[in-house]
């Protein structure tokens, strides 16, 4: 059984009395964004679609001397469809024929459709799995006013869209989740031409912040030593996640546990899973759950368990085990 161990203090999560930590990882757009770091530029690429969820095509161009202080990532001699940042620090006011256009000096990236009614798209790929927290807010950077149509994708299927200053919309609209997401999966945020052209300068702050989960104390098959587990049987595998001075047990979300990814057996018709019981008699209570179609390779010598908190905060846990080949 494997002693609680607790991450360095950078995030605080408060239990009752109890104080647990997790370390976060945050990507920030705005802040991330190069031309000269190439394009992917790390987590970020920029790019386009000629139809929404289409092939993504990534921008090779670069413009500094449209707007003196403004980057671009843009699709060929034409700044549209592009992305593009202000790296002045302070607002950037210009008026290109009627409309004037503000480029923010802080927070904001500028996306703009293309004439062609291409998209222009902002991508995150995830460089590892895990729970990560999704925030992006649009404005309207026109005066006359932005009149665009906003969307965030995953793995080129939408999950959020909405329109700046159309079908009862107004200057700004926010989208935010906690989503589970696998190594290499994408998070495009994409901006649309709207109905005007000349107006669809749309800003976009958009972070993703990685919570590192928090370790927990577990036991497999509590009780036992070592920790025998026979490939060959279809039995389930009592786990106990182990209550202390620093875990609330009762705050696991017993769904969302997995052992080696297999995940609980329920409880009945009731829905529910799992039982509260002081496993190890420490005077803690503990959360036993039962996992089921669990299944290991030969030679394996531990087991990981993961899980969430009741509010989204992701746990980790890892116990020594014995793998017993099937007779």
């Amino acid at each position: 059984m494997k002693k609680l161990m607790m991450l360095l203090f950078v995030g605080m999560l408060v239990i009752g009395t109890t104080t647990l930590s997790n370390a976060a990882t945050s990507y920030d757009a705005f802040s991330d964004f190069s031309i000269s770091n190439g394009n992917p530029n790390g987590v970020w690429s920029y790019g386009k679609t000629d139809t929404l969820a289409g092939n993504f095509t990534i921008f090779t161009d670069i413009q500094t001397s449209l707007v003196p202080g403004v980057q671009y990532w843009q699709s060929g001699v034409s700044q549209d469809p592009g992305v593009a940042k202000n790296i002045t620090g302070s607002d950037i006011v210009i008026q290109w024929g009627w409309p004037f256009i503000t480029w923010p000096g802080n927070d904001y990236l500028s996306l703009h459709g293309g004439p062609n009614f291409e998209f222009a798209v902002l991508r995150w790929t995830a460089p590892n799995s895990g729970v990560f927290t999704v925030n992006a807010d649009f404005q309207a950077l026109n005066t006359f006013p932005t009149r665009s149509d906003i969307y965030v994708l995953r793995n080129n299927v939408p999950i959020f869209s909405s329109w700046i200053n159309l079908n009862g919309h107004g200057d700004a609209e926010n989208f935010s989740a906690n989503l589970t997401i696998q190594s290499g999966d994408t998070v495009d945020f994409v901006v649309g031409l709207g109905d005007f052209y000349c107006a669809n300068s749309t800003g976009l702050k958009a972070i993703i912040t990685y919570d590192m989960p928090i370790v927990v104390d577990m036991d497999i098959k509590p009780g036992s030593h070592p920790n025998s587990i026979n490939l060959g049987s279809n039995g389930v595998i009592p786990v106990a996640i182990l209550g202390s001075e620093t875990l609330d047990a009762t705050t696991v979300d017993p769904l969302s546990v997995r052992l080696e990814g297999a995940g609980v057996r329920l409880n009945g018709k009731s829905g529910n899973a799992g039982s509260i019981q002081d496993a190890n008699g420490d005077g803690f209570a503990d959360l036993v759950v039962h996992i089921i179609d669990f299944t290991l390779a030969e030679g394996a010598t531990t087991a990981n368990l993961t899980g969430n908190l009741f509010d989204g905060t992701p746990i980790h846990g890892s116990d020594s085990i014995n793998v017993v080949p099937p007779q």
